[in-house]
């Protein structure tokens, strides 16, 4: 988040702007309104491109003006950067963790831990676009999802005053190197997001330019000082405050999350905030509206109250699920305002200003790499699975991945390509399993209960893709890696000593389906046909091989479990505010059997065909039976007090756990391997 500027012993700052606070104010609340109650305001998550502009005016102002005297010290810069974003940004990181650990259930505390350390480090946005739209919990649920975009300014914090000091130093023209960066990065952002949006979104590559436009207003004054003629503006300054001020409406009002973003639409606030800057303190919407005491007040507290909501509101719907309705928000976001003054007035001030700054700083530093360290642990130990609130919900899950387990030595770059290549140490593997993200959630239970009679070879999930081992050349399939793919049926086809190869595959990727309700239509689409034939033709390839193939039926798809069980926490007097109580299935959640069965006729046809054509070679296995309520005919997101799923449909690792046992005795039980 942007800072205001604020005096130091050495280096000059930019004069204070009251107009510059109220945009600040007008970008946090629009962020606030946004993640509280989406409806009133769809594009209120363009508060955070406003703050760039901010951002990027108020720190380069400082450079330029430093540079132009020669008193520019990057000691100085980063000690000043430190007392600023550090002492808010503390006490949330660690009143998340604190709340986190009377709160979230293992997963969700690993989670966590994994977000501290890159909330700690700045690089929380590499962490989140490597998470978004594989294998991802629901956003909404993370309580540290925002501090994205302060990893973002802290990259460009570290990369700007170089670039600006070395070009400087060798007298480099600044406006047209401005101008390039700003230009390459803004082409990068546009091209990106037909490709790559989670990245386009996330990059410091696709965001600078956003940085860079304030970065630009901010060296156009000095330019002139510097003896260059100013060119005269198309518009008054009062004319480019309403423009700015419509532009900025426009964004707020137009672009929502539907809209391909940033892109094109970024501009809107991005140039609409970079107008009202650029019009100045007295022009008429900066004067009268921007100035105005609450929108000043609200700016002034903007950091902490971006630091504040986003976890209150998280928190708010992990407890209360659905039914975090308007009164829970609503006291979110006051709560948020509350804890932002008392952070400002207590922690910010008290170690932004005044002496010792570079112990200050130490310190801040200091403590930061503890609670970074503390996350990364976090995330190492599982969550703490022991912890009270989770046996008290769901009683810990089974243990996670066998010692045994180790990343697989393979050269092939191909292969490097996966997201999980494992393999056994404790023996050589006599089993595969290839597969998408359903892969992934079953290894560990499936490793764990396997015996000397048969370890386990895992390659699954490509990293920008799931790798879905179908052999077909078809258009459904153009999100897929095909050559990691291919290179992983031919790995384990080619390894005499494994004996067989279960493939676990989505039935929404196998189909390329939106979503898994949809199946029924499926004998009529051109999917059906392209999902039988790729499929056919690996089985076919692995049982030339000499392979016994297992085609693991999918699991039922339910709503996420975490806004399916209403959960208690360790806290008594929270549990006594909120009326939370022993956890109970939501009524909607549960699946009948009888509707699970009839949605999946399609899908189990065509593994059915697969096996008969087969016979004797290849074999189903389902693990309904074990993931369902048989005798109440429903498939729950809870079954004997413990989880079922571990998030969206795949399994939890107590469910993996059984899934594994259970199809570990079968292929023992079963013998020997098909005949070459």
């Amino acid at each position: 988040m942007p800072k205001s500027s604020s005096p130091h012993p050495h280096l000059s700052h930019p004069s204070y702007r009251p107009d510059i606070d109220g945009l600040r104010g007008i970008a946090v609340l629009s962020v606030v309104l946004f993640h509280a109650f989406p409806a009133a305001l769809p594009g209120g998550f363009v508060g955070v491109d406003i703050f760039f502009v901010i951002s990027g005016f108020l720190i380069s102002t400082i450079i330029f003006s430093n540079l132009a005297r020669g008193s520019f010290s990057f000691t100085e810069f980063y000690v000043r950067r430190i007392r600023r974003i550090f002492p808010a940004l503390l006490v949330v990181l660690l009143a998340v963790a604190g709340f986190g650990w009377f709160t979230l259930l293992a997963d969700e505390y690993k989670h966590l831990g994994k977000h501290l350390y890159g909330g700690a480090g700045f690089f929380a946005n590499f962490l989140l676009q490597r998470e978004a739209g594989y294998f991802d919990t629901s956003a909404e649920s993370k309580p540290l999802l925002h501090l994205w975009s302060l990893s973002v300014e802290e990259q460009f914090y570290i990369a700007w005053p170089f670039l600006l000091w070395l070009a400087w130093r060798l007298r480099v023209r600044l406006l047209p190197f401005i101008v390039l960066l700003l230009g390459a990065s803004f082409v990068l952002n546009v091209t990106s997001l037909a490709g790559n949006p989670v990245a386009a979104f996330y990059s410091p590559q696709t965001r600078f330019w956003e940085l860079i436009v304030g970065a630009l207003l901010a060296y156009l004054p000095l330019r002139t000082q510097g003896g260059a003629n100013p060119a005269s503006p198309l518009l008054s300054a009062d004319g480019r405050s309403w423009l700015g001020g419509g532009l900025l409406a426009l964004a707020l009002l137009v672009i929502s999350r539907e809209r391909g973003f940033p892109g094109w639409w970024a501009a809107l606030p991005t140039i609409g905030a970079a107008l009202l800057i650029s019009a100045g303190a007295s022009a008429r919407v900066n004067r009268h509206i921007l100035s105005s005491r609450v929108l000043v007040a609200f700016g002034l507290i903007s950091y902490p109250l971006y630091l504040w909501h986003w976890p209150l509101l998280a928190f708010a719907r992990v407890i209360g699920g659905e039914e975090a309705g308007l009164a829970l928000r609503s006291g979110a976001v006051t709560l948020a305002v509350a804890l932002a003054w008392l952070t400002w007035r207590v922690v910010e001030r008290p170690l932004r200003f005044g002496p010792r700054g570079r112990a200050k700083a130490l310190a801040l530093a200091s403590v930061m790499l503890g609670v970074g360290t503390a996350g990364y642990l976090l995330f190492e130990k599982e969550g703490l699975p022991t912890r009270a609130v989770v046996q008290a919900n769901y009683g810990g899950d089974a243990g996670g991945v066998p010692a045994g387990a180790e990343a697989c030595p393979e050269p092939d770059r191909e292969i490097r390509k996966l997201f999980l290549c494992v393999q056994d140490r404790r023996a050589a593997p006599r089993y595969a399993l290839l597969g998408d993200s359903k892969a992934v959630a079953l290894y560990p239970g499936l490793m764990r209960t396997s015996g000397d009679a048969g370890r386990w070879l895992v390659l699954s999930s490509g990293r920008s893709g799931p790798l879905l081992p179908v052999l077909s050349d078809s258009a459904i399939y153009r999100n897929y890696q095909k050559k990691p793919a291919q290179v992983a049926l031919e790995r384990v086809a080619g390894k005499p000593e494994i004996e067989a190869v279960v493939l676990a595959v989505s039935t929404r990727a196998l189909f390329q389906l939106r979503r898994d309700d949809t199946i029924e239509d499926l004998p009529a689409s051109a999917n059906y046909a392209a999902a039988r034939d790729g499929l056919l033709a690996s089985v076919s390839y692995l049982v030339k091989a000499g392979k016994r193939v297992v085609l693991l039926v999918d699991n039922p798809t339910l709503p996420d479990p975490k806004v399916c069980v209403r959960r208690t926490t360790a806290l008594p007097a929270l549990n006594a505010a909120f009326g939370l109580q022993t956890p109970l299935i939501r009524p909607h959640c549960e699946l009948p059997l009888a509707l699970q069965l009839e949605r999946s006729q399609p899908y189990r046809a065509l593994l059915g065909e697969i096996e008969a054509r087969f016979a004797g070679k290849v074999e189903l296995f389902d693990p309904t039976a074990l993931l369902c309520d048989m005798a109440r005919g429903v498939c729950p997101p809870v079954k004997d007090g413990r989880l079922v799923y571990g998030f969206t449909d795949h399994v939890s690792d107590h469910s993996a756990g059984l899934i594994g046992q259970a199809l570990n005795a079968h292929l023992a039980k079963q013998g020997a391997p098909a005949a070459r």
